[in-house]
């Protein structure tokens, strides 16, 4: 899910840059955060970014944190 959430907001992002105009160096940045949107999802456990569900207090203290 997390790669292909980061693909479709890279694809989005660039999408919009070309409807406002922006030179094709700009596109390829806002691709490129859309890539890197959600880098801090790295340091979390799969057990939490997979858990079907509501987090509870505890596991969005931890979302937090990172």
């Amino acid at each position: 899910f997390t790669k292909a959430h980061s693909d479709g907001v890279a694809r989005l992002a660039k999408f919009i840059g070309s409807l406002w105009n922006l030179p094709q160096e700009r596109c390829e940045m806002l691709e490129l955060a859309g890539l890197l949107h959600d880098i801090g999802k790295l340091r979390l456990p799969d057990a939490l970014l997979e858990k079907p569900g509501k987090l509870t207090l505890e596991e969005r203290a931890q979302i937090q944190k990172t």
